[in-house]
């Protein structure tokens, strides 16, 4: 048994976390108090709990990564479905951030060279209107002129609106090639 100093009532040992700081000792405060005093702390030092949050994604990215897996994994148990169904309809309401989403986490994965922002990413979309650079059909990814893997870079004059029949089957190819076998491309870019 143990007294908490804050709420001044004695609970038994389990009630009180471990300190990480002194291996074998109980925290002074128990788990409720602890948990209400974080709260209040979080609420009055907005700045400092960022910056802390930060430091400790920065210092400890496979576990930051870990949790949100175990997050998804658990969310997903709960309701496979509806998890299922949230996500389709957030695709279709938000298919631009998707496609930022995928074309990020795909040079970020090929260590591409160069860096494009957002709002550059959304400009050669709209120069664009949208559509397939090669076919002029409606564009669903962003495709690389000079693929990555021949050297290209991730610059925002290296970036074109694709469709996805025109995106796969150029893969790592010159543009030309898919051009003129797409029944539907249009001739001016194959000039």
């Amino acid at each position: 048994m143990k007294r908490c100093p804050h709420c001044g009532e004695t609970k038994p040992a389990e009630a009180f976390g471990w300190r990480s700081d002194r291996v074998g000792q109980l925290r002074p405060w128990c788990r409720a108090c602890t948990n209400t005093l974080t709260r209040k702390w979080l609420r009055e030092h907005p700045k400092k709990a960022r910056e802390n949050e930060r430091r400790s994604r920065a210092r400890n990215p496979e576990r930051v990564r870990e949790l949100h897996r175990l997050a998804a994994t658990r969310r997903y148990a709960r309701d496979p479905s509806g998890q299922r169904e949230r996500t389709k309809r957030w695709l279709a309401k938000n298919p631009e951030r998707s496609i930022i989403a995928n074309w990020r986490r795909f040079t970020r994965k090929k260590n591409a060279a160069g860096r494009t922002t957002v709002d550059q990413f959304r400009a050669r979309w709209a120069y664009y209107g949208g559509r397939c650079w090669i076919c002029g059909q409606k564009a669903t990814q962003m495709d690389h002129v000079i693929a990555l893997a021949r050297g290209g870079s991730n610059w925002p004059a290296n970036l074109r609106p694709a469709c996805g029949w025109c995106n796969g089957s150029k893969g790592a190819r010159d543009w030309r090639a898919v051009a003129t076998s797409r029944p539907s491309a249009v001739p001016s870019l194959m000039t």
